[in-house]
């Protein structure tokens, strides 16, 4: 995506024009890299699956992102936070030992992670 939300044309992580990849070439998931605001990337998610819907066979597409509520950012792994709130790493979690902590942690995700879709 670019960061105002739209489909992304060209880059580095860019093969095809996202409309193309959809609609040409059948894909159906992809995986999130970099990172944008809340708002944009949930209207970029929108804008993703109405074209998947407007399809012959209108599947929906899935979605996956590394995690982003790190204070590191260690592509292939986690980003940090950003736009989303900032956490310690899931080993800092775990060293804690708040149990209610952690459950607090995956439910704060649960929620910002359904905000952009």
């Amino acid at each position: 995506m670019n960061a105002d939300g739209t489909f992304a044309t060209d880059g580095p992580f860019v093969h095809a024009p996202t409309p193309e990849l959809i609609e040409g070439r059948g894909l159906t998931h992809f995986n999130l890299i970099g990172q944008y605001g809340v708002r944009e990337t949930a209207q970029w998610v929108n804008r993703v699956q109405a074209l998947a819907a407007s399809t012959r066979l209108g599947i929906p597409v899935t979605l996956s992102t590394d995690p982003r509520h790190a204070f590191t950012d260690n592509p292939g792994a986690s980003f940090d936070s950003g736009a989303f709130s900032a956490w310690p790493e899931p080993l800092g979690l775990a060293a804690i030992g708040d149990p209610a902590l952690v459950e607090r942690f995956g439910d704060t995700v649960r929620r910002e992670y359904l905000a952009v879709g």
